[in-house]
């Protein structure tokens, strides 16, 4: 079975991605594999899951790669030892990790705006949402792209919420879905 990182770089080829793309991604992506692998395990497989659902619903492949790549980078901000407890997670942890959407954002405005609005509303589609202040953006999006940036939040924060249901071995989050 192919890993998750050639199944990356296929994406990158079959998204037509150019280096540059390629690079800044990477770089994001290798900060966050550095602080917290499973972060970044579960980062990749939400941009390449986000590609699959955009080609099956008529959205664009691209939009929901890059965001489901970025929407937890700003989890490398986050105590690595929060995001691996396996038991006892408390609400101080908790109100922790809700920074997490905003660090996000703070990390990609400039860089990659679009995604950054994304990770910064991936959670407010939850049951709990935050963050409960968006700032506002730097950028002046159209109404059609403030749109497509809400539709993609939303398909992110429910492939977000079934892949930690999946793959998360801890008490944190745990959604039961049948």
């Amino acid at each position: 079975m192919p890993s998750l990182e050639s199944k990356l770089n296929k994406a990158f080829k079959d998204l037509n991605i150019s280096y540059i793309q390629q690079e800044s991604l990477q770089n994001y992506l290798t900060v966050l594999r550095n602080h917290d692998f499973s972060t970044y395990q579960h980062s990749i497989r939400i941009g390449l899951a986000g590609a699959k659902v955009a080609e099956m619903v008529g959205m664009n492949p691209k939009a929901l790669f890059y965001s489901g790549l970025m929407h937890d980078i700003g989890k490398s901000g986050i105590d690595g030892e929060i995001l691996r407890k396996t038991k006892g997670y408390t609400e101080a942890d908790h109100e922790q990790m809700m920074g997490h959407p905003l660090y996000s954002y703070i990390l990609l405005e400039d860089v990659h705006d679009f995604s950054a609005e994304v990770a910064l509303r991936h959670h407010t589609h939850q049951g709990e949402p935050y963050p409960k202040d968006i700032p506002k953006s730097k950028v002046q999006f159209s109404e059609e792209t403030l749109k497509l940036i809400d539709e993609v939040s939303k398909v992110i924060s429910v492939l977000d919420a079934c892949d930690a249901s999946i793959t998360r071995k801890n008490e944190r989050s745990r959604i039961d879905f049948l």
